[in-house]
Parts: C-alpha cells; structure tokens; sequence
C-alpha cells in the first residue's frame, strides 16, 4: 500500500461528500416544493425517524453502488486498482454522514425534553 492510494481513498471521500451535499440539496427543495415552500413546524419524532429510514435506504443504495465499484476494481486484476480505494473512499461517505446525522438529532431530541 502506498501514499497514493491512501490519497485516492481520502479524495474519494470527499468527492463522495461533495455529491451527498449535492443530492442532499436537490431532496430538499423537492421536499419543501411539495409542502409549497413551508416546512411544517411542529414535525413529530415520528415523521423524523420515517425521514431517517427513507435517509438509510439512501445509504444502503449509495454502499452498494460505490461499495461494488470499489469491489469490481479489487477483485477483477484491473490495471486500475488504484479506483478500488476511490470508489471505496466514495462508499464510506454515508458512516460520516450517519454519524453527524445521529449527533444532531441527539442533541435536537436533549433540547426539546425539558430538564427535570
């Protein structure tokens, strides 16, 4: 393993930030132009966990896909094996979303219970 593909990896996780950012934003100005441009105010813990089980199906599609690419690159004898570690850099990006993603909503959740 080298220098190189270490890098690949990590531009690959950051092209793979870059266009989640990219589909994160064309989902939400469908999702606000289907409530005409007002985001309901008073959303349910309900209604966000069914937002974050359509978010892990989002996922699940995004590790498939780039998650073969990496696999198809690795196992084939390709002379570019170096997109393997691109491609598997890509796959990672939804494990820091997730994460961030599961922070906010802790601390959401700990600012609307009251502190008994």
């Amino acid at each position: 393993m080298d220098t190189f593909s270490i890098l690949l990896g990590l531009a690959g996780m950051i092209v793979g930030l870059f266009l989640w950012n990219r589909l994160v934003r064309y989902a939400i100005s469908i999702w606000s132009a289907s409530w005409k441009g007002n985001v309901p105010p008073d959303m349910t813990w309900e209604q966000i966990a069914k937002l974050m089980s359509v978010t892990r199906m989002c996922f699940a599609g995004w590790a498939l896909i780039f998650g073969g690419a990496c696999l198809y690159f690795s196992l084939h004898q390709s002379p570019n094996i170096h997109l393997a570690w691109f491609f598997g850099g890509m796959a990672t990006t939804p494990i820091f979303i997730w994460r961030t993603t599961s922070t906010m909503l802790r601390r959401l959740k700990a600012q609307a219970t009251p502190n008994s």
